[in-house]
């Protein structure tokens, strides 16, 4: 509707690299690590190396040397000992994906009684476990009447009702 008004082409394609800072926060596995504990690992490191280097030219040359000269040289180091350790890190600590779940997703999905004995009208606790593992515990209840779910029995979860979840047994 508007295309006629501006003498620019407004239709043109684009294609992105993925620069250096980019690059450069990949590599320090900003992406991979929860922010607050890349920032409390690289104040550390940023002190302990300063401190060591200061420390290192008090002791050795009995030169106090100026921030200009030790700023950016902790730094470096610390850039290249983040990466290290936070590498490791990476594969110590769990991960944990942040993702939603809608409920509707547990219909047909497999649940295991945790809690109790259903009964119809009677609902028991259940775990269900989505696809990115999350553990979910919801309410459930026998769909037919004369059907009773004891703990530790699995079942298959198949609709929704106001508080709880219906249920069919798994064979």
């Amino acid at each position: 509707m508007f295309d006629n008004i501006s003498p620019f082409n407004l239709d043109g394609s684009a294609s992105v690299q993925v620069g250096g800072f980019t690059t450069a926060l990949d590599w320090l596995c900003l992406s991979k690590l929860p922010l607050f504990i890349w920032l409390i690992l690289s104040f550390t490191l940023f002190a302990i190396s300063g401190f060591i280097l200061n420390f290192t030219a008090i002791s050795t040359l009995q030169w106090h040397p100026s921030l200009l000269l030790t700023g950016p040289i902790s730094v470096f180091i610390t850039f290249v000992f983040l990466h290290f350790i936070e590498a490791k890190l990476v594969k110590v600590l769990p991960h944990r994906d942040a993702s939603v779940t809608s409920t509707a997703e547990f219909n047909g999905k497999l649940a295991r009684i945790t809690i109790g004995t259903a009964t119809k009208g009677n609902p028991a606790e259940a775990v269900l476990i989505d696809d990115v593992n999350q553990k979910h515990y919801l309410m459930v209840e026998p769909a037919y009447e004369h059907e009773m779910f004891t703990q530790g029995s699995e079942v298959v979860v198949v609709e929704k009702l106001t508080t709880s979840w219906l249920a069919i047994p798994f064979n």
